[in-house]
C-alpha cells in the first residue's frame, strides 16, 4: 500500500511541478515579448528622430534656396515695374569711381 501512496504523491507533485513549469514558460515568453517590444520602440524612435533631423535640414535648404531665388528675382521684378511705369534704363549707366583712400 505504501508504494501506491508514493505513486499518488509523486503524481500530484509532478502535476504541480508541471503547472509551475507552464507558468514559468508563460512568464519567460512574456519577458521575451517585452524585451522585443522595447527594442522595437527604441529602433522606431531613433528612425523618427532621424527623419525629423532630415526634415529640418531639407527645410533649411529649401528656405536658403528660396531666399537666394527671390534675391535674384528682385532686380528683374523692379525693372519690369519700372518699364511698366514708363522708365527706361539709362543709355550710359553710372560707374563707380575708384576709392583713392584704399
Amino acid at each position: 500500500m505504501k508504494s501506491w501512496q508514493s505513486i499518488v504523491l509523486w503524481w500530484q507533485a509532478w502535476r504541480s511541478e508541471l503547472r509551475s513549469w507552464r507558468f514559468l514558460t508563460f512568464l519567460f515568453t512574456l519577458l521575451i515579448i517585452y524585451i522585443w517590444l522595447s527594442h522595437e520602440y527604441l529602433r522606431i524612435s531613433i528612425h523618427v528622430r532621424q527623419l525629423q533631423q532630415r526634415y529640418e535640414e531639407t527645410r533649411t535648404q529649401y528656405l536658403f534656396w528660396l531666399s537666394q531665388w527671390s534675391a535674384q528675382q528682385r532686380p528683374s521684378l523692379l525693372e519690369q515695374k519700372l518699364r511698366q511705369k514708363g522708365y527706361q534704363p539709362p543709355e550710359h549707366p553710372p560707374f563707380q569711381l575708384a576709392n583713392p583712400t584704399r
